[in-house]
């Protein structure tokens, strides 16, 4: 059994602390990111959540350009693409979905509404273009 060092620890006693510090390094690391891709804003998950969106509306995510509201990612417009070769698929409603449950809901499908759009928040209202 090896004697202790200088500081009074022996070699299992510095090589458990070199253990424990890579763990808590590890778990420093692990809370940066975590916070990293909390504060990382709306944008890393919509880009993630425009898929989802097209799927909620129904129709492929290459005929879709889905923007969110910065105030509120959990309001989303999806807004045909006409320049894409989507066969079939076509529109010009206006589609503005809403993230409830896990899921993406319509909040406003329509060709023609009032403005203020009441079931809106109106900052989203604004950020979307919905109403001015």
């Amino acid at each position: 059994m090896p004697g202790p060092d200088a500081y009074g620890f022996t070699r299992a006693s510095t090589r458990a602390q070199a253990v424990g510090g890579v763990a808590l390094a590890g778990l420093i690391v692990a809370a940066a990111i975590l916070v990293t891709v909390a504060l990382a804003g709306s944008h890393a998950a919509s880009r993630h959540g425009a898929p989802t969106v097209a799927a909620a509306y129904g129709y492929p995510p290459r005929c879709l350009a889905v923007s969110f509201a910065k105030s509120d990612p959990s309001y989303a417009r999806a807004d045909f693409e006409h320049d894409m070769a989507c066969g079939r698929f076509s529109g010009y409603a206006t589609a503005i979905f809403h993230r409830l449950d896990g899921g993406w809901r319509p909040a406003l499908l329509a060709l023609s509404y009032s403005c203020p759009v009441t079931s809106l928040p109106r900052a989203v209202q604004v950020e979307l273009g919905v109403c001015q």
